[in-house]
């Protein structure tokens, strides 16, 4: 369903939404009040390599993926060259953020999941004091047996939250969501693990302007034998990105 500008490409064969920010709001609501499970994936460089190669196997997590973002400043700029895509990047933690404070002035709800029990009070506690405009229809541990499965959907899906906030702790993390698509119920379901630490206080949060220059080169990493492969990597990511640039501009013709 478009409702605005947003737009979906296709960068080496990864679906990749980009949403400029005055559309961001009524497409999240779009997913949240879905009667089905609407699944946002994240990615970042090296998650995005690998669903490439899964997409033309089995389609991976990104099969029926209704939102799919990066956190690659290198997948970000290629995708700006070749499509003129400016809002696929998003830094974790504010993601979660800006859901949560969308659903809060609608008066939607949030079920959190992930981490220790310690850990998801935490997450818990500082969600309600941040956001307590936002119901929070239930919480549970993402170290979870397999045993207790069954209960955590069930507990899930008769909650009914609009958001289901997934993170650390979670077994295959983004493709226990695509498994479990069925027993979830509706709204939007994301696996973010880094936001997730924030909240609970394991990390900090970054200044999201300085995250967003940031390029993830150093000098100094250069001299480091176990980083030849990572620029290897991003070598041949280029490597495919010119050569999709190439066909695309001969298609056009």
């Amino acid at each position: 369903m478009v409702l605005g500008r947003e737009r979906k490409i296709r960068l080496l064969g990864v679906p990749l939404h980009d949403i400029p920010e005055d559309d961001f709001e009524p497409f999240i609501l779009n997913l949240a009040r879905s009667p089905e499970l609407k699944r946002a994936v994240v990615l970042d460089f090296k998650g995005f390599m690998r669903e490439r190669r899964r997409l033309k196997k089995d389609g991976g997590v990104l099969a029926d993926a209704d939102l799919v973002m990066t956190t690659s400043k290198v997948i970000a700029r290629a995708a700006s060259r070749l499509y003129g895509a400016d809002s696929v990047r998003v830094y974790p933690f504010s993601l979660a953020v800006n859901i949560m404070g969308i659903l809060e002035k609608r008066g939607l709800s949030v079920y959190l999941l992930g981490g220790s029990s310690p850990d998801i009070m935490k997450v818990f506690s500082n969600v309600k004091a941040s956001f307590p405009g936002l119901k929070i229809v239930g919480r549970y541990k993402g170290l979870f047996d397999r045993s207790e499965e069954a209960s955590v959907l069930t507990g899930i899906r008769k909650a009914g939250p609009s958001f289901l906030l997934a993170g650390s702790g979670i077994r295959k993390g983004d493709a226990w969501l695509k498994e479990s698509a069925t027993g979830l119920g509706g709204g939007l379901a994301l696996w973010l693990p880094d936001a997730f630490e924030v909240m609970c206080g394991r990390k900090k949060p970054a200044d999201e302007a300085a995250w967003l220059k940031k390029s993830g080169f150093s000098w100094s990493a250069v001299f480091l034998p176990w980083n030849w492969f990572k620029a290897f990597r991003y070598l041949h990511f280029w490597n495919l990105a010119a050569a999709e640039k190439r066909r695309n501009k001969k298609n056009s013709r």
